[in-house]
């Protein structure tokens, strides 16, 4: 598993919590939530009825981004 793949799982549960919490989603899914690598740079997306929102630009998500990124990857097995 390469280390994108392994901080991708991460960011999905930690950003479940932060559409909670930061942006009123109640019960926000997996499936409607996209998570991208490419380039070097992560992308957020959540899929809500009929529209795409992006997430990746909001200081909650890039703040998780860089915390995550920042962890050896033997503690991020433990997260």
């Amino acid at each position: 598993m390469k280390p994108t793949e392994l901080m991708k799982g991460f960011l999905i549960k930690s950003i479940m919590e932060i559409l909670k919490r930061d942006f009123d989603i109640k019960s926000p899914t997996p499936t409607n939530l996209m998570v991208t690598y490419e380039n070097g740079i992560w992308s957020v997306f959540y899929k809500s009825n009929l529209m795409m929102i992006d997430f990746s630009n909001y200081e909650s998500i890039k703040n998780l981004i860089k915390e995550i990124e920042n962890k050896p990857i033997y503690e991020k097995m433990w997260l």
